[in-house]
C-alpha cells in the first residue's frame, strides 16, 4: 500500500488549494518587468544666470509607450534640479517610436479596453530657466520603468551657472 506518501500535493480537494496557492505566490514573479532600460542626460545651452538651457533625455531599451485612450499607460522620466523634480514627462507617441503591439492586454468582461505599445526609443528636450543667482546646479533623470521594463537613471550633469558678460550680451544683441 503506498499510502498518501507519494502524491502529497494532490489529494483530493485540498491538493488543488495547495496547488492554487502555490500558483498564485508565483505569478507576481511572472509579472515582473524583464526589459532592461538605458537612461542619459545632456544639458544644452549656455549656462547664465536667469537663462534657459534644455534637459536632452534620451531613453532605449524596450519600453511601454502610452498611445492615448485604448492603450496600457506606461513610466515617466522624473526631471530634477537640485534635487527637487521639476516635471514628469510622460513616455508617450510625441517623444517615443513604436516598435511592436500586443493585443488586448486589458479585459473586463470579456471586453479588450487597451492594447500595449512598445518602442526602444524616447527622446525629448524639456526646457529650464535658471536662478537669477550665480551658482552651481545639478540636473537628475530617471525613467521610473513599467511593468515590463525595469527603470534607470541617468549620471547627473553640474553646471555653473555665471553672469552673462556685458560686452558679449551686447554684442550678440547687435550681430542678431
Amino acid at each position: 500500500m503506498l499510502g498518501n506518501t507519494a502524491r502529497p500535493f494532490c489529494r483530493g480537494r485540498s491538493g488543488f488549494w495547495t496547488l492554487l496557492l502555490l500558483a498564485g505566490l508565483l505569478s507576481p514573479v511572472a509579472a515582473m518587468a524583464d526589459s532592461t532600460t538605458s537612461t542619459t542626460l545632456a544639458v544644452e545651452g549656455a549656462p547664465h544666470v536667469g537663462g534657459k538651457v534644455t534637459m536632452h533625455v534620451v531613453l532605449t531599451g524596450s519600453h511601454i509607450v502610452f498611445l492615448g485612450q485604448g492603450t496600457v499607460s506606461g513610466g515617466t522620466v522624473d526631471l530634477y534640479v537640485d534635487g527637487a523634480v521639476i516635471a514628469h514627462v510622460q513616455i508617450d507617441g510625441s517623444n517615443s517610436n513604436q516598435t511592436k503591439v500586443d493585443r488586448c492586454v486589458v479585459y473586463v468582461q470579456g471586453v479588450c479596453l487597451a492594447d500595449r505599445v512598445y518602442g526602444d526609443r524616447t527622446e525629448f528636450g524639456y526646457p529650464v530657466t535658471l536662478s537669477k543667482a550665480p551658482g552651481q546646479h545639478i540636473f537628475g533623470a530617471v525613467f521610473t520603468g513599467d511593468d515590463q521594463s525595469h527603470g534607470s537613471s541617468a549620471p547627473n550633469v553640474t553646471i555653473r551657472a555665471t553672469p552673462l558678460d556685458i560686452g558679449a550680451a551686447t554684442n550678440l544683441l547687435l550681430n542678431n
